[in-house]
Formats: structure tokens, C-alpha cells, sequence
């Protein structure tokens, strides 16, 4: 596993890790919020749904730009098994998890529908946040 390479050079979003094994590639995109003592402590403003849905936002962002092909064009993943989203909660506290996952749900899910309504041909169907258990 690596530091994906063109992230790094270009500061735009895309993978943070890369591993390569026999032709394949695997994007892997992590995330880690904190809870908010700790914004507390850094003088920021605790801000746990703010905090979740950008991290939900951009963890999506960068999905869609790992699974970009060759073109401009945003094009869906030949495979959910080449795109790892991970989400460490150790530093939110236990009494703060649930409402961080649900924030973070939404952030993607946001960004997933913000996308579906600026590419849909109308075979990519939207996700209500409520759908989802």
C-alpha cells in the first residue's frame, strides 16, 4: 500500500492510499473525525453535523474520482470492491458515534444525490436517507 501519487502532486481529492497486487487496484479513502471535546480543545466551535456530512461529502467525492476512467466524464465503478471507505471513530467519543455515523451518512448521500441530478440519464436512481437502515 502506498500514498496514491497524484493526490499528493496535485492536491485535488482522489484516493489517500493505493495498493497494487496482481493488475488490480484497490483505492482506499479514510477519514478520521474527532468528537467535541477535542474540537473544544483545538478552540473550534463543536460542530459533530457540520463535521459529518463534509466528511461524508468528501468521502464520496473521492470515490467518484478514484473510479473515473479514462474520460472526463464521471463514470460509475466497474467494481465496489475496488474502492475501500474507511471511517475511524476511536477519537469520538462513545455518547457521540451514532449521531457522527448518521452525519456522515447524510454527507454522502447528499453528495451522491448532488451528483445522480448533474450526470442522470435517468438510470441512476436517487437514495433517500430515510431508505437506508
Amino acid at each position: 500500500m502506498k500514498r496514491d501519487p497524484k493526490s499528493e502532486i496535485s492536491h485535488q481529492p482522489g484516493a489517500d492510499f493505493i495498493h497494487e497486487k496482481d493488475g488490480q487496484t484497490t483505492t482506499v479513502h479514510s477519514k478520521g473525525p474527532v468528537g467535541s471535546e477535542i474540537q473544544k480543545a483545538q478552540n473550534h466551535v463543536p460542530d459533530l453535523e457540520r463535521q459529518g456530512e463534509s466528511i461524508g461529502n468528501k468521502l464520496f467525492k473521492q470515490f467518484i474520482i478514484s473510479t473515473r476512467r479514462d474520460s472526463e466524464k464521471y463514470t460509475r465503478p466497474s467494481s465496489i470492491n475496488d474502492n475501500i471507505l474507511i471511517v475511524d471513530l476511536c477519537d469520538v467519543p462513545q455518547a457521540e458515534k451514532a449521531d457522527m455515523k448518521s452525519h456522515i451518512d447524510k454527507g454522502f448521500l447528499d453528495a451522491y444525490n448532488d451528483w445522480v441530478n448533474k450526470v442522470n440519464n435517468n438510470n441512476i436512481p436517487q437514495v433517500d436517507i430515510n431508505s437506508i437502515n
